[in-house]
């Protein structure tokens, strides 16, 4: 048996390990400056949803006033036809009974 030591890994000692450092620390603050500005526009765009939507609630809120009003109307204005179709169907009735009895007399 030898009594040298072998060694499987040497240390590199060809670049400083703070400047390694520094490196990534300004790699890592790059990135979180761009996630920084990535999530500005989201949330830019997130508002700008918000206030879409809320707009889009508020319109939905005013038709759905108009159309209960035109609802409301409509039901009217059938009630007002079907008064009206009753007193021409007894007008007609009438009508039909008068010309009848006239035929008879003739």
């Amino acid at each position: 048996m030898t009594s040298s030591k072998s060694y499987k890994y040497v240390k590199l000692d060809t670049e400083p390990s703070t400047s390694f450092a520094s490196r990534t620390i300004e790699q890592q603050e790059l990135i979180i400056k761009s996630q920084d500005e990535n999530l500005e526009k989201i949330g830019a765009n997130v508002r700008v949803l918000r206030d879409m939507s809320a707009q889009i609630g508020f319109e939905i809120e005013e038709q759905s006033i108009m159309l209960d009003d035109l609802n409301a109307d409509l039901d009217s204005t059938q009630a007002k036809m079907a008064t009206v179709m009753n007193k021409m169907g007894k007008v007609m009735h009438m009508s039909a009974g008068k010309e009848a009895s006239m035929r008879s007399f003739s």
